[in-house]
Parts: C-alpha cells; sequence; structure tokens
C-alpha cells in the first residue's frame, strides 16, 4: 500500500508546557519514621517524595474542605490534581509531581539513651539529647535497673539534613499549570512549610522543615480557614529551643506540677509529683475497682480511692488518641486478686469510637484519632517561633471513646462512652467552678481552647 504524500508540512502547534519550580528545604528537628518500617528512618532514602507528595495532598484537603458543596465533589478535585481513581473507578493521572534530589548527608542517633551510673546500675528514665522527650517517647524504648537496656531506643535522623525539592505541575484538564501552582499547589506548600514536616509525630514538631523561599502562613490567614494560631512571646534562630518552649507547654498543661498534677509530699525537690488534677486516673479506679491502699510504716500511708468531682470521663481524649495511662503503683504480673485490689489499675488505654453521629448497634474502636492540635518551631523568615496551630475539630465532638483495661478484675461497667458522654457538661462545669486547684479552674471548659490561651501566656 503506498503512502500519501501530505500536501505540506504539519502545522505548528505549541505544546502545553508544565511548570517547574525547586525549593531548597532544610530539616530543623528531628525525623521520626519515614522509612518502610514503621517509626524508623531509611538510611538510605530519608526523604521520600511520596511522603512529601502525601502531605501536600492533606494541607490541599484543607485548604478547600468548604470550596466545594458535597464531600463527593471535593473528592473529585482533588482527584483532578493529585490523581487516584474517580468514583467509576477509572483511574485519574496526578498533575503533581514531586521530586527530591541533591540530599546531603544523613546522620541518626537513638532518640533516648539510659545512663550507666559508677556501681554498673542503669538509670531507668531516660535522657532526650536531641530535644523534648514529651514529643518522642514513643521511641524512647525500656532499660532495668540491673539488666540495661531492655528495648533499645528508636533512632532518629537528626537536623540539618538539607535537600532540594522540585514540584512540577503537568498540563492536563481545564486549568493552565502556572495557573494551577498558584491556586492549589503553592499555598498547600506553604502550609505544609509551616505547620507540616516529614515523616512521623509531625504534630508534635518532629521533622519540621524550613524553607527560605516560602512565605509562612498568618495568623489571620488560619482564622480565614477555621484554624487558631497561637504563638509565644518568643523567638530564635535555635529551632530546638523554640520547640522545646512548644512542647513544654503541653506537658505543663497535662502533666505538670502545680497545673495538671499536685506536688509531692515531702520537702526533697526530688520527690515525684503527686496525683493527677484531671479526671481519667480516677474514672479508671472507680471502673476497675483497684485503687493504691498502704496503711503506713515503715513507708507513708497512702490511700488512692477515686474522689475527683468529675470522675467517669476523659477531657484529655481532645488532644488525640489513643492515650495509655499507666500509674506507677500499678500491679506485676506476679501480683494475686487480692493484692491488685489494693494497688492502682494496671496499664489502660483508650480508644476513638466512630460512628457516633447517629445512634449505631455496634459503633467501630479505630486505633488512632490524630490530635487537632499542632506544636513546633515555625520559621518567620528572620527567626524561630513556637505556636501551636489548632484544626478545625468537628469530628471530635462526634467521637466516642472506648477505655480497655488490662485488669482482670474490672467492674461490670460499661467502657463505651458515646459522644457527649465522655466529656459531659456537667462534668465540665464541675472542672471550671470548682474550689480545688485544676488546669480549667475559671476557664471556659473547652479543653483545647484553654491550652491555646495557657499557650500564649
Amino acid at each position: 500500500m503506498k503512502l500519501r504524500k501530505p500536501d505540506g508540512p504539519a502545522p505548528h502547534v505549541k505544546a502545553l508546557d508544565a511548570f517547574t519550580t525547586d525549593f531548597g528545604v532544610e530539616l530543623i528537628t528531628p525525623l521520626y519514621g519515614g522509612g518502610v518500617k514503621a517509626g524508623e528512618p531509611d538510611n538510605g532514602m530519608p526523604i521520600r517524595a511520596s511522603g512529601i507528595r502525601g502531605q501536600l495532598r492533606f494541607w490541599w484537603r484543607l485548604l478547600h474542605r468548604n470550596s466545594y458543596p458535597a464531600p463527593c465533589d471535593l473528592f473529585d478535585a482533588e482527584t483532578a490534581v493529585f490523581g487516584g481513581f474517580s468514583h467509576e473507578g477509572l483511574p485519574v493521572a496526578s498533575r503533581v509531581r514531586v521530586r527530591v534530589s541533591k540530599v546531603s548527608a544523613f546522620h541518626d542517633a537513638p532518640c533516648a539513651t539510659y545512663k550507666e551510673q559508677a556501681d554498673g546500675s542503669f538509670k531507668t528514665t531516660p535522657d532526650f539529647p536531641h530535644g523534648p522527650g514529651y514529643a518522642q517517647w514513643p521511641g524512647q524504648g525500656k532499660a532495668h535497673r540491673i539488666n540495661g537496656i531492655t528495648d533499645p531506643p528508636k533512632r532518629i535522623g537528626l537536623p540539618g539534613l538539607r535537600f532540594t525539592l522540585t514540584i512540577s505541575v503537568l498540563p492536563g484538564g481545564s486549568v493552565a499549570p502556572k495557573t494551577l501552582w498558584e491556586s492549589d499547589v503553592l499555598p498547600a506548600l506553604r502550609w505544609w512549610a509551616s505547620f507540616g514536616g516529614i515523616g512521623a509525630r509531625t504534630r508534635r514538631g518532629m521533622g519540621a522543615v524550613r524553607i527560605d523561599s516560602v512565605q509562612p502562613v498568618s495568623a489571620r490567614e488560619a482564622t480565614g480557614l477555621g484554624c487558631r494560631l497561637a504563638q509565644m512571646p518568643h523567638s530564635n534562630t535555635n529551632a530546638k529551643e523554640m520547640w522545646e518552649k512548644a512542647i513544654e507547654k503541653l506537658r505543663s498543661f497535662r502533666q505538670g506540677v502545680d497545673m495538671g498534677r499536685n506536688p509531692g509530699s515531702g520537702k526533697d525537690p526530688r520527690r515525684p509529683p503527686g496525683r493527677s488534677r484531671w479526671p481519667e486516673p480516677d474514672t479508671i479506679r472507680e471502673i476497675t475497682g483497684c485503687h493504691l491502699v498502704h496503711p503506713g510504716p515503715p513507708l507513708p500511708p497512702k490511700n488512692h480511692a477515686p474522689g475527683h468531682p468529675s470522675r467517669q470521663s476523659f477531657p484529655r481524649a481532645v488532644f488525640g488518641l489513643p492515650i495509655v495511662f499507666h500509674f506507677k503503683d500499678g500491679p506485676q504480673e506476679y501480683h494475686d486478686a487480692a493484692q491488685r485490689k489494693k494497688m492502682d489499675p494496671a496499664d489502660a488505654t483508650l480508644y476513638p469510637l466512630v460512628d457516633q453521629k447517629k445512634p449505631v448497634v455496634d459503633p467501630k474502636k479505630c486505633e488512632r484519632m490524630a490530635s487537632p492540635l499542632i506544636l513546633k518551631p515555625m520559621w518567620t523568615g528572620h527567626n524561630f517561633v513556637p505556636i501551636a496551630l489548632l484544626l478545625p475539630r468537628g469530628h471530635v465532638g462526634t467521637m466516642g471513646v472506648h477505655l480497655e483495661s488490662r485488669d482482670a478484675n474490672s467492674q461490670e461497667q460499661p467502657n463505651d462512652f458515646p459522644a457527649g458522654h465522655w466529656w459531659p457538661d456537667a462534668h465540665r462545669k464541675t472542672m471550671v467552678d470548682g474550689v480545688t486547684p485544676n488546669p480549667l479552674k475559671n476557664k471556659t471548659g473547652d479543653v483545647l481552647s484553654d491550652f491555646m490561651k495557657f499557650f500564649e501566656g
């Protein structure tokens, strides 16, 4: 078959080029996880483009959550930008391509250390040389006073790592690449650089980044999206110091002496703190029927009978779940039932329950509810400042909670608390108007809002 010869040259068609830009990125707080194995960095590939792309997608969703009339419309718009599968199950190509290059040398270290003392024994309380322990506790491992380290601490990527981030917006669809970059991708990048990070535990400031060429998000912008941005009156070129200040505020509010806990008894400044001023420990004591009773000599008498006026509530669930409640005077495996009754409860864990908007027969227990609170050092263009960002949190009010106690002697009381029952108004009012000191006294009783005000003080 003879091919036809064209009458003339093909008309010139100008290709719609991709829009591409590069950014220099620096890791300013330790990297937790981010590798193939949970909680561990990948020494060969510490920075994954797919992880950053997922973060951009999250922040895009937050930025556009009120821009579409229905969740399905938001899903379609997100898929059109970042790819995925349509409602019909058809693959949709992503218009956003993320590439990581020029990664500097990666250095890692244990997040915690256990000091061996002069007599050969080990301290069982770890030190955290690279940042606040309250943000890194899941990786701290364990040590036995005689046997040494029994569970090695997780390794973390040390700050100072630098890399080049290349983002391309590809042609396709009705919106030109540069227009899509300016309207959708750049705003998501700004929010990620300001409040996100790399790896795990980014909501507690780990894996935070600095990008000098990206303008940080302002408090006014945050308010416009239903968020609240609080800033402490400190600034410094040292990111670690500002991170420690932010996390210390949370630790103090939840567990600090004279705020979240009573002072310890006695005059020794090294004495351990007293009982919690929050109701959860006494709630668990009451549910399990176990509390410490120590009659006296040779040790001082103790009685941890549940007496918190707001017990049968879990206000700290708003900070994120699960929560593991550990009682230092709890039982060991060798204690029998009679002994356990006179000790504080075994460890208990509080999980989220979903599908509580309507009455359900079998609400689903989930493993995790991400905290709506982000704490980190944020780069302002000149210094780092300790910030707290409170994300939209409507889902917290519709969530139930499920308590799992490991004590075989638990009383037969329901361990599921539906929405509205795990932090009821009456218990809230009791703490706000209470006579005894507690973190919510003379405040609003909205735990997260009260924390944000405390953070700014």
